[in-house]
């Protein structure tokens, strides 16, 4: 199985890294709106997401409906997540706007948004759940997914910037925009970037397919390894077009 991840821009750029595959990208068309969200599907294709909700599929990814392209009334598009088996994806508003397609079951979003603005999707790996993750560290668990705790009420340095689930389904990660690490249920720290100077704020986490360690990519495309998660090539922060906006890893 390929190991590595992708980066996505604003722009709509995609940048694989590892033996993971590129199936193609945005990159270079006249966008009306920022890219702002990436998602593995099954194994190694992938889906991106723009701020008005309009999603483009990849690879072996199939294209399931958007939200047509329009901006949202609650508030841009952050988000997107994969259910197991690539059947479907969600969608999910800063404001807490959260959108299912295809197989991907639809789940009450009230409570989110709330106490802050969403920043990141989790599906479950292996059944039918979502977890939902806030900038002050609130983590919703929806459908299968289990409450393995948040960091809300934390002494957050700075506010979360994104989560990645566990291969197992049994755990998470949340990561600050300042590098913090946070772990749940069966995910193990590995280190962070918490006590270093971040070059720019840190966008996004995704695990390795087997759960051994996690990448952090920072805005600028700077991205450190722990764990058994390898260094891998970096991308000259000066030859980056448009901002970092998320990570997605290859699946085991």
């Amino acid at each position: 199985m390929p190991l590595g991840y992708w980066l996505l821009s604003a722009d709509g750029h995609i940048y694989p890294f590892g033996s993971v595959p590129f199936h193609g990208s945005l990159g270079g068309l006249h966008l009306k709106e920022r890219v702002s969200g990436i998602a593995t599907v099954d194994d190694a294709a992938y889906a991106v997401t723009t701020e008005h909700g309009a999603v483009v599929a990849f690879g072996g990814a199939r294209f399931y409906g958007s939200t047509g392209g329009v901006p949202p009334e609650p508030g841009p598009i952050v988000a997107i997540a994969s259910l197991t088996g690539g059947a479907g994806y969600w969608l999910a508003s800063a404001r807490g706007s959260l959108q299912a397609f295809g197989e991907a079951p639809a789940y009450e979003s009230d409570r989110l948004g709330r106490e802050a603005p969403v920043v990141g999707l989790a599906g479950v790996p292996g059944r039918a759940g979502l977890w939902v993750a806030e900038a002050g560290g609130k983590v919703h668990s929806l459908g299968r997914a289990t409450d393995h705790g948040s960091a809300a009420g934390y002494p957050l340095n700075a506010p979360i910037a994104g989560i990645c689930a566990s291969p197992d389904g049994d755990g998470y990660w949340l990561v600050g925009a300042d590098g913090g690490v946070f772990t749940f249920g069966t995910s193990r720290f590995f280190g962070s970037l918490a006590a270093a100077a971040v070059s720019a704020p840190v966008v996004g986490i995704a695990a390795t397919g087997h759960g051994d360690g996690y990448w952090i990519v920072q805005a600028d495309g700077r991205v450190a390894a722990f764990g058994g998660a390898p260094d891998l090539e970096q991308i000259d922060p000066d030859a980056l077009p448009a901002p970092v906006v998320g990570i997605a890893a290859a699946r085991a």
